[in-house]
């Protein structure tokens, strides 16, 4: 019975779970397999159409959201270099189309470097649309690049900083790269390096961080690498994170750079078709140095410029919370920035070289802005990364849409605002004729400045002459303190006069005014004595003091009072007070001594006459004291007081000292004070943009390296946006020269703190051989000796430590050579460290090499210093 039962519920269980399914038959089979065609097929359609929403509004918030930002940006290479990358499957309409020396291009809208810097994904950028794909920056020798984490997204600015600092496979992996693109059968020869019609393949061109920063060596490499393998070629002298690169926008450096390039560009095989040269420069030149860079450039060979690349300003608008990291700053931010330079390079250049403009371009308006002021061509880069690949395609159809608006084409924008913007022939012509006359005409120029100078001589014989007769003013022309050799010339006026006064009673008293100006005058209470034979008036107070003081510091005064005064009439409004005995003396004191204009600070004057009077009463070098030491500074310089300008530039020299060991002892001052405040009174010495002025002024060159070299320490939003370095000095600002002078030091002094740090790593091996020491078990102090491997560990360990703490004061904007090498030093102390001997010699090596650095400050910075037993300045 059971044994059925069993069987019963066997054939039931196969009854329900294993009942046949209905037979299949060849229209169910077509029918199914239709659908999972037409399915497969309709989704390849739309994933391979660059303009499907998920590629905008999907995948890239998706890897936003679950990677980082170097991840995403590999990942989409990765994809881009498969094959399996979305597409631009539209044709450009003919309103797009560009033209660019003599080579018709489909589109306007390229891709800027540092999208594909290896070469990978070429091929999939240009199915994007591209007509301009820029891969790079390639370096000559394989490099990582800085430290992660270096590339940051600020979606809510819909930007992106980097300080990527050129990671590269080197010339040899991306020059295979580009070999494996070529066509095995290639008859046309005149077809581009991109093998697509209307489409350039550029490269662009970096440097190592281990090359001198003003070797051209790596770009001329590059030319001769990449040339018969590319359509363009783009030196790279613009990225921020590169330390020294910048500097190479210098005019000297820049024409020596640009004439290597292009010389090794005309050098290329005949047979090889010669690629077109693009200099990129950065968004942060000011006007006098963007007008520099466009003489260099239309005197050089080059065929065109890239304006821009990534700033490293940080514009008041932005608010997302990685605003503050270091690094280029890309995105809708930069616009403004590349635009400005774009305009001011358009209209000092030439017609025939055609400008692309980078930076914040997202949508076809911004790219028409371009052209109407006068770009050939526009690059997107940060648009793609927010906006997903069809990026490319969404820009190029608004862009056409606003020409179909305005009834035109790209290539009649271009032409127009290029046409109207661009430099003048005659304009050129007259450049190129000064230029001529002063490079191959020096003693014509000779001759011009000696009959100046004949002139001016001339000129201030006449005025002395003219101080003979009683009735005219006396007018002295005031010579400026020269260099070396050279003669004194003449810098401001000093006016020896009758007095000019008004009385008019005010209650008990009587006021002094000014009969000229109406300003009322009033006496200083310490600085005006009964006896004094001249009256001096600076601004609206009346000094009176002694001829015969003057006379005796200063050689100006001694001649001014040398030759006949005028003479001294009575004072009609004298007449009206003389019923007032309380007051006629002192009417008479302003009317019996002649009167001598000062064109100077009153506050400026009271110090240098107390300083004669007295002698220097100089304070502690703080802020305060500051203001009394440059007037003193001024006006002893200005006056030829020898005596009291040495003695105020030695007291000044305290704070901003010649020496390492000054200016450690400055230092310490400055730490002291900010520990007694707690940081709340601010800075101790006066801002050293101030100084900078101040030495450029008095001409005192032994004062610049410290005052740069301070100044350098801080990020330039500390310097010049939102965090001012000195509240109180809100008005001093450097020359367009000195800000050139501190970008070229504070790139320099990054690539000394990099150098510094790899060489402690390859240190010990050299240290210990310096010392001449063996490691053993114990060490001459008695302590325990740790082995050779321990010891290599331990310096690994500080090279990282200091690398660190390197990047995070670099994150915030500060550079500080000289404190790296004395923390380097105390990292490994001879006090705590195990092996005493090596700590020694590090610390040892430590302090030469900061000794060096300092140095070397002048020459980071570009500047005048005194020649060797003289006071003559000479330019390092």
């Amino acid at each position: 019975m059971f044994r059925h039962q069993r069987g019963f519920r066997s054939a039931l269980g196969r009854g329900i779970f294993t009942r046949a399914s209905p037979p299949r038959t060849p229209v169910r089979n077509a029918l199914y397999g239709t659908i999972f065609v037409l399915s497969s097929g309709l989704f390849a359609i739309y994933w391979l159409d660059a303009r499907s929403a998920i590629h905008r509004y999907a995948i890239p918030p998706l890897l936003r959201a679950t990677l980082d930002a170097e991840t995403s940006h590999k990942a989409a290479v990765k994809v881009l270099k498969s094959g399996l990358a979305p597409r631009d499957p539209i044709q450009d309409v003919q309103s797009l189309k560009a033209e660019l020396w003599g080579q018709e291009i489909a589109n306007p809208v390229g891709l800027a470097a540092g999208f594909d810097k290896n070469g990978e994904a070429i091929d999939g950028l240009f199915n994007l649309g591209f007509s301009w794909v820029e891969i790079g920056s390639v370096t000559p020798k394989p490099q990582p690049g800085n430290p992660r984490p270096r590339v940051f997204h600020l979606p809510a600015d819909s930007s992106v900083i980097n300080r990527y600092g050129f990671p590269s496979d080197g010339h040899t992996a991306v020059l295979s790269r580009l070999r494996s693109r070529i066509p095995r059968f290639n008859s046309d020869e005149s077809e581009s390096a991109a093998f697509r019609p209307g489409a350039v393949l550029a490269v662009n061109l970096g440097k190592n961080k281990e090359s001198p920063p003003e070797s051209v060596d790596d770009f001329v490499a590059g030319v001769r690498s990449f040339g018969p393998y590319s359509d363009i070629l783009v030196v790279n002298v613009s990225s921020p994170n590169t330390p020294g690169l910048r500097g190479l926008q210098h005019r000297d450096l820049l024409e020596t750079l640009l004439a290597g390039v292009t010389r090794a560009r005309d050098e290329l095989p005949a047979a090889t078709k010669k690629p077109k040269l693009v200099l990129k420069i950065a968004p942060d030149l000011n006007e006098s140095q963007l007008v520099e860079i466009a003489e260099v450039v239309a005197n050089s060979k080059l065929d065109g410029v890239i304006v821009s690349n990534t700033t490293i300003q940080r514009p008041s608008s932005l608010i997302d919370a990685n605003k503050s990291e270091t690094g280029g700053l890309s995105g809708p931010p930069l616009k403004q920035f590349s635009l400005a330079a774009l305009r001011t390079l358009r209209k000092n250049l030439p017609s025939h070289i055609p400008l692309i403009g980078c930076g914040g371009i997202s949508t076809g308006a911004d790219a028409l802005e371009y052209a109407k002021a006068g770009a050939s061509l526009v690059q997107v880069y940060t648009a793609l990364g927010y906006d997903g690949p069809g990026a490319c395609r969404r820009i190029k159809d608004q862009l056409a849409e606003e020409l179909e608006k305005e009834g035109t084409t790209w290539a009649e924008v271009v032409k127009r605002s290029v046409s109207e913007l661009s430099l003048k022939g005659d304009a050129q012509l007259q450049k190129v004729e000064k230029q001529l006359t002063d490079d191959a005409n020096p003693s014509v120029n000779q001759l011009i400045a000696e009959a100046e100078e004949l002139k001016r001589l001339l000129d201030h014989l006449g005025e002395k002459v003219e101080l003979v007769d009683p009735m005219h003013s006396a007018t002295i022309a005031t010579p400026a303190r020269s260099s070396g050799s050279q003669s004194s010339s003449l810098k401001s006026r000093i006016q020896t006069k009758q007095p000019n006064f008004r009385y008019e009673r005010s209650g008990t008293s009587i006021a002094i005014l000014d009969s000229e100006t109406g300003h009322e005058l009033r006496r200083h209470a310490d600085l005006w004595f009964r006896d004094g034979s001249v009256i001096c008036q600076a601004e609206c107070t009346l000094f009176r003091v002694h001829q015969s003081q003057l006379s005796r510091h200063s050689a100006l005064f001694r001649d001014i009072f040398t030759l006949p005064q005028p003479s001294r009439p009575r004072s009609r409004s004298l007449s009206s007070l003389e019923s007032l005995d309380d007051t006629r003396a002192m009417v008479e004191e302003c009317e019996n001594c002649p009167v001598v204009a000062l064109q100077d600070k009153a506050e400026d004057v009271a110090n240098f006459l107390a300083a004669l009077y007295d002698g220097p009463n100089f304070g502690k070098n703080d802020q305060e004291d500051f203001v009394v030491v440059s007037g003193i500074l001024r006006l002893s310089t200005k006056y030829i007081v020898d005596s009291l300008r040495s003695k105020a530039l030695a007291h000044l020299c305290v704070a901003w000292p010649s020496t390492l060991k000054g200016w450690d002892a400055r230092e310490d001052v400055a730490r002291a004070y900010e520990m007694a405040t707690s940081g709340s009174a601010g800075h101790f010495y006066p801002s050293p943009i101030a100084v900078i002025n101040l030495a450029r002024e008095i001409n005192a060159p032994c004062l610049l390296p410290p005052a740069f070299y301070d100044l350098s320490r801080y990020s330039y939003s500390q310097i010049f946006e939102d965090e001012p370095l000195y509240q109180s000095v809100t008005s001093a600002s450097l020359s367009p020269l000195d800000m050139q002078h501190l970008a070229l030091g504070k790139e320099t002094s990054h690539q000394n703190i990099t150098a510094l740090i790899q060489t402690m790593g390859h240190a010990q091996t050299h240290i210990r051989h310096a010392q001449a020491h063996s490691h053993s078990r114990k060490n001459s102090s008695g302590g325990m000796c740790m082995s050779a491997a321990a010891c290599r560990k331990d310096f690994s360990e500080l090279v990282d430590l200091a690398t660190q703490h390197y990047l995070f004061d670099r994150e915030r904007g500060h550079s500080d050579p000289l404190y790296v090498c004395d923390e380097l030093g105390q990292l490994k102390s001879a006090e705590f460290s195990e092996c005493k001997a090596c700590a020694r010699s590090l610390e040892t090596w430590a302090a030469k090499e900061r000794e060096k650095m300092w140095k070397m400050i002048p020459l980071w910075f570009r500047l005048e210093i005194p020649s060797e037993g003289s006071s003559s300045p000479r330019t390092v």
